[in-house]
């Protein structure tokens, strides 16, 4: 990353709101939120327990949503999960040596 991404006003205000956000005296504000899902997962354990591991994704994505937007409709959580699983497997795809021709041909990365 440039230097100069790193620097100036604007970096400085998001940096003291993460910093603001997210130190040890501010984690009581999200108990809400982390007692909210947990219930939500106990519920669903107790429901379906052979699917642990789609219950620990969807919980890890409540408290996540919930923590860094403020969103806590369970319909909003699955469908931002989605489209962020969608982007990763994307960047996973294109992370793979050999998908693009300029990986064979690399005069094709001068073009436009």
């Amino acid at each position: 990353m440039p230097a100069a991404c790193l620097q100036g006003d604007r970096w400085k205000a998001h940096r003291k709101v993460f910093c603001s956000e997210f130190q040890q005296s501010s984690v009581q504000s999200y108990a809400t939120v982390h007692l909210r899902a947990a219930k939500i997962l106990a519920s669903r354990l107790l429901r379906s327990p052979c699917q642990l591991k789609e219950h620990l994704r969807s919980n890890a994505a409540g408290v996540t949503m919930g923590v860094a937007y403020g969103i806590e409709n369970e319909s909003e959580n699955t469908r931002f999960l989605a489209i962020a699983e969608k982007a990763l497997e994307g960047m996973a795809a294109a992370a793979k040596p050999g998908q693009f021709f300029v990986d064979f041909l690399p005069f094709l990365k001068h073009l436009p």
